[in-house]
């Protein structure tokens, strides 16, 4: 397997509404367990989502651990955007 990085898994909950979870698939990591991360709301529970827990596509450039670098740029990605912009485009 290439490094790869880390996934975020959302699972809709009854009770809850959606429930995030993230695993490491990279060698030597966790990869076996999915771990619930309330981290993952600070992106899918403020104000891209209209503060509450939601699923976006966003392009950003992450750091060697996978967390974006702001300072670089991001945008969000939609059924309105040009393909040269989605998928790691457009920086």
């Amino acid at each position: 397997m290439g490094a790869g990085g880390l996934i975020e898994v959302a699972v809709t909950d009854p009770q809850l509404g959606l429930v995030f979870y993230h695993f490491d698939p990279r060698p030597g990591e966790e990869s076996t367990r999915f771990v619930r991360d309330a981290d993952c709301l600070s992106c899918h529970g403020g104000s891209l989502t209209r503060n509450w827990p939601g699923v976006m596509v966003r392009s950003v450039v992450p750091d060697a651990q996978g967390e974006p670098i702001t300072s670089m740029g991001t945008f969000l990605t939609g059924h309105d955007s040009p393909l040269e912009e989605r998928w790691g485009g457009g920086t």
